[in-house]
């Protein structure tokens, strides 16, 4: 089984001990360091760093809510803009059809290695993300695509409509 991957993305203005504190962050919470880039904007004073990073133990279940509040410390101390990522496949899902693009079927099931790429899209439909299916009948039946999209007013009333039999969701 492969361990669940964070991503640390961090934003602040240049100042010594950044990676240190950073690193020592991460090892006291038990999380080992898979990858790490940093970039220094000597022209602003802006130092950028991206950690991937997987948990030390194997029973611990990461809550980025609680990373996010135990890396408040060190931020404010360096002034970060901070933010984790979740880089697990679901994620890496909704990463790409966040994009804007339709992604096929094919697409999922090779990429992410998905026995059922609908079985994935459904459980984030599910979850409250507005992923639309396009089922393309042509010569070839498995053409289907998904993208992430905001609903017309027309998909919003027909939706009331079924829900609540009436035209609004509300009564004045």
């Amino acid at each position: 089984m492969s361990k669940k991957k964070i991503i640390l993305v961090i934003n602040c203005p240049d100042k010594a001990g950044i990676i240190s504190s950073v690193s020592t962050f991460l090892f006291k919470n038990k999380f080992n360091i898979l990858e790490s880039s940093q970039y220094k904007d000597s022209k602003n004073n802006q130092f950028f760093m991206r950690v991937c990073f997987t948990n030390l133990d194997n029973t611990k279940i990461i809550s980025l809510n609680n990373l996010k509040k135990d890396f408040l410390n060190i931020s404010k101390k360096y002034n970060m803009e901070f933010s984790f990522f979740d880089m697990s496949k679901k994620q890496k899902v909704l990463n790409l059809l966040n994009k804007g693009e339709p992604v096929f079927w094919k697409t999922l099931r090779s990429r992410f290695d998905l026995v059922s790429p609908r079985a994935m899209i459904d459980q984030l439909r599910s979850e409250g993300h507005m992923i639309y299916i396009n089922q393309n009948t042509g010569t070839n039946n498995n053409n289907t695509s998904y993208r992430v999209g905001t609903p017309t007013k027309a998909i919003v009333a027909a939706g009331i409509q079924k829900l609540y039999g009436t035209k609004y969701a509300y009564s004045n």
